[in-house]
Protein backbone atom coordinates (compact mmCIF):
# COMPACT_ATOMS: atom_id res chain seq x y z
CA UNK A 1 0.00 0.00 0.00
CA UNK A 2 1.10 3.69 -1.12
CA UNK A 3 1.29 5.72 1.99
CA UNK A 4 2.67 9.01 0.86
CA UNK A 5 5.83 10.78 -1.46
CA UNK A 6 7.40 13.58 -1.38
CA UNK A 7 8.30 14.80 -4.78
CA UNK A 8 10.90 17.79 -4.10
CA UNK A 9 13.36 17.58 -6.21
CA UNK A 10 16.57 15.71 -5.01
CA UNK A 11 14.36 14.72 -2.16
CA UNK A 12 12.44 12.17 -3.43
CA UNK A 13 10.95 10.22 -1.37
CA UNK A 14 8.56 7.11 -0.85
CA UNK A 15 6.52 5.70 1.96
CA UNK A 16 4.81 1.97 1.41
CA UNK A 17 3.52 -0.14 4.36
CA UNK A 18 5.07 -2.38 6.35
CA UNK A 19 4.52 -5.75 5.54
CA UNK A 20 4.68 -9.35 7.38
CA UNK A 21 6.66 -11.49 5.92
CA UNK A 22 7.86 -11.34 2.73
CA UNK A 23 7.37 -11.94 -1.10
CA UNK A 24 9.00 -15.07 -0.98
CA UNK A 25 6.66 -16.91 1.57
CA UNK A 26 3.67 -15.24 -0.61
CA UNK A 27 4.36 -16.77 -3.46
CA UNK A 28 5.68 -20.18 -1.98
CA UNK A 29 2.63 -20.49 0.56
CA UNK A 30 0.52 -18.31 0.18
CA UNK A 31 -1.83 -16.82 -2.66
CA UNK A 32 0.77 -17.22 -4.85
CA UNK A 33 1.36 -20.72 -4.58
CA UNK A 34 -1.19 -21.57 -7.07
CA UNK A 35 0.64 -19.08 -9.97
CA UNK A 36 2.17 -20.15 -13.01
CA UNK A 37 5.78 -20.16 -13.20
CA UNK A 38 5.63 -17.32 -15.79
CA UNK A 39 4.01 -15.02 -13.47
CA UNK A 40 6.10 -16.27 -10.39
CA UNK A 41 9.52 -15.36 -12.74
CA UNK A 42 8.01 -11.86 -14.21
CA UNK A 43 7.32 -10.36 -10.43
CA UNK A 44 10.98 -11.59 -9.59
CA UNK A 45 11.89 -9.86 -12.45
CA UNK A 46 9.95 -6.75 -11.75
CA UNK A 47 11.06 -7.14 -7.97
CA UNK A 48 15.27 -7.11 -9.25
CA UNK A 49 14.52 -4.22 -11.61
CA UNK A 50 13.52 -2.22 -8.94
CA UNK A 51 15.81 -2.56 -6.45
CA UNK A 52 18.64 -2.14 -9.38
CA UNK A 53 16.13 1.48 -9.75
CA UNK A 54 17.20 2.11 -6.13
CA UNK A 55 20.67 1.25 -5.74
CA UNK A 56 21.56 3.19 -9.12
CA UNK A 57 19.60 6.41 -8.16
CA UNK A 58 21.38 9.36 -7.16
CA UNK A 59 21.60 10.88 -4.53
CA UNK A 60 20.92 6.57 -3.19
CA UNK A 61 17.61 5.40 -1.68
CA UNK A 62 17.93 4.01 1.69
CA UNK A 63 15.58 0.84 1.56
CA UNK A 64 15.69 -1.97 4.63
CA UNK A 65 13.85 -4.47 6.30
CA UNK A 66 12.31 -3.85 10.35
Amino acid sequence: MFLGACTVPKKFKIVMELLDGNLEQLILNGEGKNMSLYKRMCMAKQAAEGMNWLHLSDPAIIHRLV
